[in-house]
């Protein structure tokens, strides 16, 4: 999941530039990859963050996503965990 959002986030990038702030290090596919991870954990550095509307988006889609992920993952290790007893 986080592969595909930094696809997206850098094919938005790519064709709208100055959608993101990368803290002047540019605009690459490490970059969002990096940030892809740390939205889905919502860790969220703030070195690299989206400024224009869609890729704010993006950015909320994501965090959802990963929040949503989170909370199947957990309830399915608890299921497994009750089915067993």
């Amino acid at each position: 999941m986080g592969f595909v959002w930094a696809d997206a986030c850098w094919l938005l990038e790519t064709a709208a530039p100055g959608s993101f702030f990368t803290s002047g290090e540019g605009a690459s596919q490490p970059i969002f990859t990096y940030y892809s991870f740390s939205t889905l954990m919502t860790v969220g550095y703030g070195d690299v963050r989206p400024i224009g509307a869609l890729a704010r988006s993006f950015a909320t889609f994501e965090a959802l996503g990963g929040i949503f992920f989170m909370a199947v993952f957990i309830s399915r290790l608890v299921a497994l965990a009750l089915v067993r007893r």
